[in-house]
């Protein structure tokens, strides 16, 4: 007889839901200690995975955030080579004698180098005498470069979450597994003692069952 498997995150929280449902129908008396011991640990299972499921949604959108707010300082670096130019700078590379690249290698610099660029390129132009445009252009980079870093610090912050709550999902499955074991091995032991059916009617792998199952068949994470 087939049985249900739970070979990864996703099959643990589909199967586990599927044998308690069909406990609250089915179970016998003998198996209840074993089935309360199941239900514990896996709603603690299934906390955790929803706890980390939220965390890894966040930092996507903190993710997202982060690249939108190094578009911004994109915009700003190209707006403040723009007004350079107004105060005398070369037009093929308004950056020149400022002690960085070109604004287009500027712009292809990762996240937190680009933020350190901006900060060179203010204290050279610190030095010279710039057009009110000029100004504010590089003010608004600064505080593009500000924005990026503000940026990279939640990222970084809600990173940590995501792992701190990986860690926790990842300390119960152990738990989780050997709970399921147990039950199973109740059951088996319960239709060895004449509760006929038990076993089939807790884990048999129904072809439905069996599909949802097969549905989070998806690699660890």
């Amino acid at each position: 007889m087939a049985t249900l498997q739970a070979d990864n995150h996703v099959q643990r929280i589909e199967v586990g839901k599927l044998v308690l449902a069909r406990a609250a129908h089915t179970d016998h008396q003998n198996l209840k200690s074993k089935r309360t011991a199941f239900a514990r640990v896996h709603e603690q299972l299934s906390r955790a995975q929803a706890k980390l499921d939220q965390a890894e949604a966040t930092l996507s959108s903190v993710t997202e955030a982060l690249a939108e707010a190094d578009l911004t300082q994109d915009d700003a670096v190209e707006a403040l080579a723009t007004t350079l130019v107004g105060d005398g700078q070369p037009r093929a590379n308004p950056f020149r004698g400022l002690g960085v690249g070109s604004p287009a290698e500027v712009k292809r610099a990762g996240y937190a180098e680009e933020v350190k660029i901006i900060n060179r390129l203010s204290h050279s132009l610190g030095r010279r005498k710039l057009g009110a445009a000029s100004k504010k252009a590089l003010k608004e980079a600064l505080a593009a470069a500000r924005g990026v870093t503000a940026a990279l610090t939640r990222a970084a912050q809600q990173q940590e979450k995501v792992d701190e709550a990986r860690t926790a999902r990842d300390a119960l499955v152990l738990p989780w597994v050997r709970a399921f074991s147990a039950y199973k091995r109740a059951a088996r032991a319960a239709e060895d003692d004449g509760a006929t059916g038990a076993f089939k009617s807790l884990f048999g792998a129904e072809k439905k069952a069996a599909r949802r199952a097969a549905a989070g068949d998806a690699p660890e994470h």
